[in-house]
């Protein structure tokens, strides 16, 4: 009698997640407290900018991005799946270094990314009225949108 042997499994297990800082390397990371608006909370991974106060951090909208959030407390998902800083909580930010994102779309290792103006998902769309440009590339093929991907962000080089 012959037995079955299981070839290939279909369970997609993730590497990281979002925020999560890539590695030991040199990086600049900034703090504000989040200021999430209508949302009323900013997730972890999404580009920022800076709030109308100057100790603030906001979803990026209209304003020009100073870096991507980073997940620097343990913090559980709630029932979406999602993780986030909520309205008034000091929130990190990375400003230079490597980290891990949900990629909107699909490319290669040194792709340019841009940002959705609402969320500040990063995607790699082209610049236009609802994405705008922010000095971050991928550091790895990204090959299914909605990836987590590493990424490396340059908005305030040492």
């Amino acid at each position: 009698m012959s037995q079955g042997v299981q070839s290939s499994y279909r369970q997609r297990i993730l590497k990281a997640e979002p925020g999560q800082i890539a590695d030991l390397q040199p990086k600049i990371l900034k703090s504000g407290k989040a200021n999430g608006t209508a949302l009323g909370y900013i997730e972890f991974g999404v580009v920022v900018a800076a709030g109308i106060n100057p100790d603030e951090i906001r979803l990026v909208s209209t304003f020009p991005p100073i870096g991507i959030t980073v997940r620097d407390i343990a913090r559980e998902n709630d029932q979406n799946g999602k993780a986030f800083y909520d309205d008034k909580e000091t929130a990190s930010y990375m400003v230079n270094g490597y980290v891990y994102c949900v990629i909107d779309g699909v490319g290669s290792a040194g792709d340019s990314l841009t940002y959705e103006k609402l969320t500040g998902k990063l995607s790699t769309a082209p610049p236009g009225p609802f994405n705008g440009e922010i000095n971050a590339c991928l550091d790895e093929d990204c090959n299914t949108s909605g990836d987590i991907t590493r990424v490396f962000v340059y908005v305030d080089a040492p």
